[in-house]
């Protein structure tokens, strides 16, 4: 029985957010199409990474970024270690944690991830 590409988009949600990867953005909306911000890939990196059981101490001091008052706080620690771990490493000095990441960007943290944190 062959699933549809719906159906395989659904299942490998379920799983992400049942291992607690992901989180929708409301108690009752996921909006997997929407853009994802850099802190948010940030908080999805983190989450993987503890589900992987892989190394989350590192932890840089975002105040060197003018921008880094609007990380959010539910992003906060995820965002000091993507940050500390070379994932992270903002864009002409600024953070830019609510900017969406672009493809570039995203291509550039997950190489990253591969090199840095899951050795």
């Amino acid at each position: 029985h062959l699933l549809s590409r719906r159906q395989r988009q659904m299942c490998i949600r379920d799983r992400a957010y049942n291992n607690g990867i992901v989180a929708g953005i409301s108690n009752t909306h996921f909006a997997p199409h929407s853009p994802v911000t850099r802190e948010q890939f940030a908080v999805m990196l983190y989450h993987y990474a503890e589900y992987r059981h892989y190394d989350l101490s590192a932890q840089a001091d975002l105040t060197t970024f003018p921008d880094n008052g609007k990380v959010s706080s539910w992003a906060k620690r995820a965002m000091q270690w993507a940050n500390g771990e070379g994932l992270i490493n903002g864009s002409d000095g600024s953070l830019l944690p609510g900017g969406t990441a672009t493809r570039g960007q995203a291509a550039s943290i997950l190489m990253n991830f591969d090199k840095n944190v899951a050795k």
